[in-house]
């Protein structure tokens, strides 16, 4: 391999052992005998234990905002929180709008994010609600379309945010 292409390859791998907290004391560390297979070799146990910490932090997240979900009798309609990463693309993917891409940001603790569901179709994503600081920051159902736009879900959020103390815009 060119020098260029080893420097990029060695400092990449550098930052992956210091985040993986590596012994960077140990000389085998940094000068490996082969760079390009130690860092292959890095590379996958830094991405699995970067996933497996995603996971866990996102479920512990979305654990913390459950008291959240809502159901009531005269309503058609609950508020349930997502249970993985998963349920977040796939919410993302057939609605249409780009919910999938706050994952990190939920397990990162900056977003709260919760799926409304009609009770006769309870896995059938319908619209997807963003909370932050006790304030509704977005309602989304299709194509970014307004959640406000499905007939009785104005009225649901608003039995939902007075039960749960959360302030309603009229996004």
């Amino acid at each position: 391999m060119e020098w260029t292409e080893g420097i990029r390859l060695w400092k990449d791998y550098l930052k992956m052992c210091i985040d993986l907290k590596c012994d960077m004391n140990d000389r085998t560390v940094i000068f490996t005998n082969n760079l390009k297979l130690e860092h292959d070799r890095t590379v996958r146990k830094y991405n699995n234990i970067k996933s497996q910490n995603a996971i866990k932090n996102f479920e512990e997240a979305v654990e913390r905002y459950k008291h959240l979900e809502f159901e009531d009798e005269e309503h058609d309609f609950m508020i349930i929180a997502p249970k993985t990463q998963e349920e977040l693309y796939e919410e993302g993917r057939v609605l249409h709008h780009c919910v999938g891409s706050y994952a990190k940001s939920v397990a990162e603790g900056r977003s709260t994010i919760l799926f409304i569901r009609s009770k006769a179709k309870p896995t059938s994503p319908l619209c997807t609600v963003e909370v932050a600081n006790g304030r509704l920051v977005q309602a989304r159902t299709k194509y970014n379309n307004a959640a406000y736009t499905v007939p009785g879900v104005k009225k649901f959020m608003q039995a939902w945010a007075k039960e749960k103390k959360i302030i309603l815009t009229t996004r």
